[in-house]
């Protein structure tokens, strides 16, 4: 048996379709940015998840890994002599602090998803 849908269902029926079939590319390159990214908070967490995190280790875990993070997207020069502080109060949108788009990392299969289009 079918069973017809009311105006709501159709409508998220169609966002459904629309995100997931119109939308694949950019949800494509969306997932393809995480699995390249997420690896560098790997050891982070392992670190987090000990059985006994040191504080001060746990800090300079994570200004690390902010320093690995923001280097996919900040040109080096600007963030290497930054204190926490500094790297917090970075300013990422700012066209002078970025990456040219050809230098970004953002992961192989990101990459050929990006530019093919």
């Amino acid at each position: 048996m079918f069973k017809s849908l009311n105006k709501d269902n159709r409508d998220r029926k169609q966002r459904i379709i629309e995100r997931l079939f119109t939308n694949f590319t950019k949800t494509s390159l969306i997932l393809n940015f995480y699995s390249s990214a997420l690896p560098m908070l790997k050891e982070y967490v392992y670190q987090f998840q000990c059985v006994e995190p040191m504080v001060h280790k746990m800090h300079d875990f994570q200004v690390s890994t902010t320093r690995k993070f923001l280097a996919s997207f900040i040109k080096p020069e600007k963030i290497v002599d930054l204190t926490p502080k500094q790297l917090l109060k970075l300013d990422v949108g700012s066209v002078e602090n970025n990456l040219d788009l050809k230098q970004l990392f953002i992961g192989k299969t990101t990459s050929t998803g990006l530019y093919s289009q």
